[in-house]
């Protein structure tokens, strides 16, 4: 099959999925399903498919706090009175921190950390290291799409910070976020 065919086929699939009609359950039903317990990366916090999002002002720390979570969960360790309760991959997505910063945090983490992360534990991709290429714009599917090599089996994915990630539309106007939200 044609790669052209096979794109067409592909758009066919797509389309016929998003004109299914979704899936309603009444009360009863939810409360008698057995689901599974929502599982915490970082405890009593961060959970699995949960966000989180962390604020302060400019020099307090964010990133240094934020590099600490993600090694805590990679190592399966812990951070401030936090645990995690098995290690689990980590993507974290810097967008301005110069990569000779990025490398004396993490090295100073790792240095003080009682759990030690396997090696492909804490993927980073920060600007310094793209060579050529800008950081992936998160507003754009071109630039989510260049991520997905990365996310296989990633638990948690940590985005420093939003504001330079995603880059496209107007920051206060709420459809600006629709291709981030989706």
């Amino acid at each position: 099959m044609s790669s052209t065919a096979q794109n067409l086929k592909k758009t066919a699939e797509n389309l016929q999925a998003l004109t299914q009609p979704a899936v309603a359950v009444n009360a009863a039903e939810l409360i008698s399903m057995e689901l599974p317990e929502r599982r915490l990366l970082l405890s009593p916090w961060l959970p699995a498919q949960g966000l989180a999002m962390v604020y302060a002002p400019r020099g307090v720390g964010k990133t240094y706090f934020a590099l600490n979570v993600a090694y805590a969960v990679a190592s399966g360790g812990s951070y401030l009175n936090w645990s995690a309760s098995s290690a689990g991959r980590v993507l974290y997505l810097d967008g301005e921190m110069p990569a000779n910063v990025m490398q004396e945090r993490i090295s100073e983490i790792v240095a003080t950390a009682k759990n030690d992360a396997e090696d492909d534990a804490l993927q980073i991709i920060t600007p310094d290291l793209q060579g050529e290429q800008f950081m992936p714009d998160l507003s754009s599917i071109a630039g989510q799409a260049s991520l997905e090599p990365h996310l296989e089996g990633v638990a948690l994915v940590v985005v420093d910070n939003i504001s330079t990630l995603c880059r496209g539309g107007i920051e206060n106007e709420s459809e600006s976020w629709l291709p981030v939200q989706q």
